[in-house]
C-alpha cells in the first residue's frame, strides 16, 4: 500500500508535530540540517566534524516520510581512507538503515545505486503502521497514569 501526500502530512504534524521531508535547494548540508534539526543530531556541525563526515546529497522521498542522504565517512581516525554509504530517517529521526563504516561503499555513485534499491525494497506504509501503533500504546499508558493522578489528586 503506498500512502498518500495527505495520510504523510498527517503523520507528520499529528503524530510526530513536524511536517513532512522536503528538498529545499540549499547545499546538501544545509538541506540536511534544516530537515533533521530537531529530530536527530546526526548531521550536526559538531557531530559531522568529530566523525569527519561529509553529507555529499540528500533526497526527500515517499511525499516526505523518508528522508535519505549519502555521505562521506572517515574510515580510521587518522581519516587515511574514505568510504561512501547512505542513511535513511524517518519523519521522527529514526534512523531506518545505515551500512556500517565496514561496509561502506568505495564511490558514492555504488552508495546512491544501493540507497535507491533499499528504497524500492522498503514498505514505508508498515513502518509507520508500526510507528502509529507504539505512539497509541505509549499514548494509551500516558493517558492511564493521568485518569491516577486525577483521581488521586481530587479535592474534597
Amino acid at each position: 500500500m503506498e500512502l498518500t501526500k495527505e495520510t504523510i502530512r498527517g503523520i507528520a504534524h499529528d503524530v510526530f508535530e513536524t511536517k513532512p521531508f522536503e528538498d529545499d535547494g540549499y547545499s546538501p548540508k544545509d538541506v540536511a540540517q534544516n530537515q533533521l534539526t530537531g529530530k536527530t543530531h546526526y548531521v550536526d556541525s559538531d557531530t559531522l566534524s568529530f566523525h569527519k563526515s561529509r553529507v555529499l546529497a540528500c533526497f526527500a522521498t515517499d511525499h516526505g516520510a523518508l528522508f535519505s542522504l549519502v555521505e562521506s565517512v572517515a574510515l580510521d581516525m587518522r581519516n587515511t581512507k574514505r568510504g561512501f554509504r547512505y542513511v535513511v530517517f524517518d519523519l521522527g529521526g529514526q534512523v531506518l538503515t545505515r551500512a556500517a563504516l565496514e561496509g561502506s561503499f568505495s564511490t558514492r555513485k555504488a552508495a546512491e545505486k544501493a540507497l535507491w534499491e533499499w528504497l524500492d525494497g522498503f514498505d514505508v506504509a508498515a513502518h509507520y503502521h508500526a510507528r502509529l501503533q507504539d505512539v497509541k500504546r505509549r499514548e494509551m499508558t500516558k493517558l492511564e497514569a493521568i485518569r491516577t493522578l486525577i483521581k488521586t489528586t481530587k479535592g474534597k
